[in-house]
């Protein structure tokens, strides 16, 4: 259950990097957070609220015309992606391959979400 560091990577790249034994019973997970203030901490509220639930569970930019926004159709952060295929590319990612804040902060949503 790898977690990709924040990067100035591409959309494609990242999708590059995902490995070829991603399945349903072993996921590969995409997060999208804010960027890090200045403070050291994530400018998103949500993104700070969800971050102790994250990294218990599984161990951005406000550019609205981001190119990870735009590539994986990222309403808002904190955002999961789940991919459970090396061939599930951002064209075919569904509402249900995502979650955001209400599922993160829910621990027992989370898991199932996760499959743990």
């Amino acid at each position: 259950m790898p977690l990709l560091p924040p990067t100035s990577q591409t959309p494609s790249t990242v999708l590059s990097s995902i490995p070829s034994s991603v399945s349903p019973t072993d996921p590969f997970f995409l997060i999208f957070f804010s960027s890090i203030n200045e403070a050291g901490v994530p400018w998103c509220p949500d993104c700070r609220d969800v971050q102790p639930a994250i990294a218990k569970t599984i161990s951005e930019e406000r550019n609205p015309n981001n190119p990870f926004r735009l590539a994986f159709g990222i309403k808002g952060v904190p955002t999961i992606i789940k991919l459970t295929s090396p061939a599930t590319g951002f064209q075919s990612v569904k509402a249900s391959d995502m979650v955001q804040e209400d599922v993160i902060l829910d621990e027992q949503k989370l898991k199932k979400w996760v499959g743990v």
